[in-house]
């Protein structure tokens, strides 16, 4: 909610029975909803939502169903070790021109 939030005013915020309306709007827009479904909020209708996203998400499966893995990790594995194979290439052809250079420096410098 911004700098002047602490965690301790917010707790303070929580334990208020009554929030002041310009406070309660900066409230709904960092959460991203409107004053009017914090006023009418309720336990048993969140739980309830829940729930029903849930059954219907998982078809009633547990917690495990919903995970749909939109990639396969071995394909990521292998492209990662590409990677590494094709980054180890780049270094070790810099190292060579790097030792090539010396080499021509040193030799240039034993010539004189």
């Amino acid at each position: 909610m911004g700098d002047p939030w602490t965690q301790k005013k917010i707790s303070q915020l929580e334990a208020k029975a009554i929030i002041e309306d310009r406070i309660l709007e900066q409230v709904a827009a960092a959460l991203g909803v409107s004053v009017d479904e914090i006023k009418e909020f309720s336990d048993p209708a969140v739980v309830n939502n829940v729930q029903n996203i849930y059954d219907t998400a998982t078809g009633n499966q547990g917690p495990n169903a919903y995970h749909n893995c939109t990639f396969n990790p071995l394909d990521k594995l292998v492209e990662a070790y590409e990677e590494i194979k094709r980054l180890n290439a780049e270094l070790i052809k810099e190292k060579d021109e790097k030792i090539a250079l010396l080499t021509k420096v040193m030799n240039e410098r034993s010539e004189i």
